[in-house]
């Protein structure tokens, strides 16, 4: 029988009170300390970092699922060896990539940009061969000890973060806090290390092109949707930012920003059962664990959907310093109600890749790239509707559709259980 724990769930919460009262605050030392367009390079610069995803492939969500699994040490290391492996590779690529996209959109800027960024993309590869030290405890049920690290590195994340901004390091106050977070990722997960080496030196473990051949089954769906991830989650910076303005890139990525911490920390009260869940999966106890995420999905979306409305209202009392450097009141509501349907979407993959696999690759693909079309096709096209209307539109249909598929789905996950 596993045992359900809350603390997870507790620091993440936790997390995101942190985020709650800090996040504000670092917007202020933005907002007082960089100009507008130094915004707009600032989360520009996340949004091209954010290719580390692409290359990631979803992998640690896949290495989790199959090491929370395995039923031998054996199956374990062959699965840690393989992830060694596939991280080294991904950094690799993930180096050249960021360094070509951040040439072509920062070509034409007037701005001295390539040293903050260089110490960036550094901090970023650290922190990328961190979480790697992450995925290997949580995939071996030390979920505790995960969510408490995340919790304690975000903390000092944010701190940094701020104190970086107000002593005004520019730009450099991404790297700097990034690297802090690796640094303690690493230092509490160090013994880590000793897995690492004792995963290289096991010699009666699975060939790496069973493994290989065991993770593509679920893997090659997972990357098709992280993939095509990047430009949905992205665009809009990518868009406002070359085909707009850096002003207005800044004023959506701080508005963004604080709306995806919101979803993030308020989907943990799901994401931090992935292995639990996963555990009753695999044992045919398909019906409690969707009966604990179906709870963890409602919590998950009332934590967002107070937090977010929240956030809106607060922008018409701050003053106009700060309001400023955000998305007018109208277009903040509605890009609130888009996060909110994409929430809902998160949620449902967050749960069906519990199983070890990725039902709705090819769906979720296609709305990705639907998203990012509409996006950029407001270069071409002179639409009489609000960019953000648009994709609202889009994504309560999307939501609709894949609530659908989530209900027979489930219907024949539990079907098989019992049999």
């Amino acid at each position: 029988m596993v045992k359900i724990s809350s603390k997870p769930a507790i620091y993440s919460m936790f997390s995101l009170f942190i985020r709650m009262f800090a996040g504000p605050l670092a917007i202020v030392f933005i907002a007082t300390k960089l100009t507008l367009t130094e915004q707009g390079i600032y989360y520009t610069f996340i949004s091209v970092g954010a290719v580390q995803f692409v290359f990631e492939l979803g992998f640690s969500t896949c290495l989790v699922q199959f090491l929370a699994g395995s039923k031998s040490n054996r199956h374990k290391y062959s699965f840690i060896k393989f992830g060694l492996i596939f991280y080294c590779a991904a950094i690799s690529l993930m180096f050249i990539t960021i360094l070509v996209l951040a040439n072509y959109l920062f070509a034409d800027l007037m701005y001295e940009w390539h040293l903050p960024f260089y110490f960036y993309l550094l901090s970023l590869i650290l922190t990328v061969a961190a979480n790697f030290f992450l995925v290997i405890d949580e995939g071996n049920i030390k979920v505790n000890a995960v969510y408490k690290t995340k919790m304690v590195s975000s903390i000092f994340y944010t701190i940094t973060l701020i104190f970086s901004l107000y002593y005004e390091f520019g730009l450099y106050s991404l790297s700097i806090s990034q690297f802090i977070l690796a640094i303690i990722i690493l230092a509490r997960h160090h013994k880590v290390i000793k897995i690492l080496l004792i995963s290289a030196k096991v010699k009666n473990s699975e060939k790496l092109s069973v493994v290989s051949k065991t993770v593509f089954t679920f893997q090659y769906k997972l990357a098709i949707v992280w993939v095509f991830g990047y430009l949905f989650w992205n665009s809009f910076t990518l868009y406002f930012f070359k085909f707009e303005s850096p002003d207005i890139a800044g004023k959506f990525g701080a508005t963004n920003n604080v709306l995806n911490s919101l979803a993030f920390a308020s989907a943990s009260w799901l994401q931090t059962k992935r292995s639990i869940i996963g555990s009753f999966n695999a044992n045919n106890n398909v019906f409690i664990g969707a009966k604990l995420a179906l709870k963890s999905s409602f919590f998950s979306l009332i934590t967002f959907g107070l937090t977010g409305v929240a956030f809106v209202f607060s922008i018409v009392w701050v003053p106009e310093i700060l309001s400023s450097r955000f998305l007018e009141y109208g277009a903040c509501f509605l890009f609130l109600i888009y996060r909110f349907f994409v929430l809902i979407q998160e949620l449902i993959l967050i749960y069906t890749r519990m199983f070890k696999d990725e039902p709705f690759y090819l769906f979720t693909a296609l709305n990705y790239v639907s998203v990012a079309i509409l996006i950029f096709s407001n270069v071409y096209i002179n639409y009489t509707v609000d960019i953000f209307v648009q994709v609202m539109v889009l994504q309560m249909l999307y939501s609709t559709a894949f609530l659908y598929k989530l209900n027979k789905y489930l219907k024949l996950r539990l079907s098989e259980s019992s049999t």
